[in-house]
C-alpha cells in the first residue's frame, strides 16, 4: 500500500483523474473524437464510434491509431477535439488545491491530452500553481500511455527517480506501464456507468498499488500518514 511510503514525485493523469469524472468534461471529447473520425472518414455516428474506441485500444490513443494508420495531422486532431470544449463545466476545487499543497515534492501532470487543454482544466479547477510542469501527448511525440518509451522520456525530462514516485491514474493499462518502470501506481475509480474502468488483477497482473475514488481523500489520508513522527 502507497499510503505509509513518502514519494518526492506524484504523478497525475488529468482527464477523469484530476478532475471527477461526473463532471462530463471528458464525454465532451469524446463526443469531438467520434465526430471528427466520422468527418474525416464520412462514417455513420456508429462506424465512427467504433473505428474510434478500436484505435483507443490497439494503440493507446485514437490519435495514435489515426497517425498511424491514415496519416492524420496530429495537431488538427487536437485542435478539433478541445477547441469544441465548455470548460464552464469545471469550478475550482479548494479541497484538491488545499491537498496537492499540503504534500512535498514535485506535482507532474502527465496526460495524453495537449498541453493547452490540460492548462485550461487547471486554471479552471485553480490548481496550475500546484504543479511543476506538465508532459503532454506532443512532447511525447505523440506516443501515448502506455508505451513504455514515453515514462521513459518523462522521467527523464524531469530527472524523476522512479522508486520515489507514484502515479495516478483512471485507466489501468496506463498503470501497468508506471508500475513496470518502478513506480507505486493507485487507480481512480468512477462511480459513473460511462466510464467503467475496474480494476482486474486477472487482466492486468498485480500492478496496482491502491485504489480510490477521491483523489482528494487519498491525499489527505496519505499527508496525515506520512506526517506521523
Amino acid at each position: 500500500m502507497p499510503q505509509s511510503r513518502s514519494y518526492d514525485t506524484y504523478i497525475f493523469d488529468l482527464d477523469n483523474t484530476l478532475y471527477a469524472s461526473a463532471s462530463r468534461l471528458f464525454s465532451q471529447i469524446d463526443a469531438n473524437m467520434t465526430s471528427f473520425v466520422q468527418k474525416h472518414f464520412d462514417l455513420p455516428f456508429e462506424g465512427a464510434q467504433a473505428l474510434q474506441k478500436k484505435y483507443f485500444e490497439d494503440h493507446g490513443t485514437t490519435l495514435y491509431g489515426l497517425m498511424k494508420k491514415h496519416d492524420v495531422n496530429p495537431h488538427h486532431f487536437l485542435d478539433y477535439i478541445h477547441d469544441h470544449v465548455d470548460y464552464t463545466w469545471l469550478n475550482p476545487h479548494e479541497d484538491l488545491k488545499a491537498a496537492l499543497n499540503a504534500i512535498e515534492g514535485t506535482k507532474i501532470v502527465f496526460t495524453n491530452a495537449s498541453n493547452h487543454h490540460a492548462s485550461r482544466v487547471l486554471d479552471r479547477l485553480g490548481i496550475a500553481s500546484c504543479f511543476s510542469g506538465c508532459f503532454d501527448i506532443i512532447e511525447a511525440d505523440f506516443a501515448p500511455k502506455p508505451h513504455r518509451e514515453t515514462y521513459e522520456k518523462l522521467l527523464a525530462t524531469f530527472d524523476v527517480d522512479p522508486k520515489r514516485a507514484v502515479m495516478f491514474d483512471d485507466i489501468p493499462k496506463n498503470l501497468v506501464t508506471a508500475s513496470q518502470v518502478g513506480m507505486a501506481t493507485v487507480l481512480i475509480l468512477h462511480d459513473d456507468e460511462g466510464l467503467p474502468y475496474r480494476y482486474d488483477e486477472n487482466a492486468h497482473g498485480p500492478f496496482i498499488d491502491d485504489q480510490t475514488d477521491d483523489l482528494t481523500h487519498w491525499l489527505k489520508q496519505h499527508h496525515q500518514i506520512i506526517s506521523q513522527p
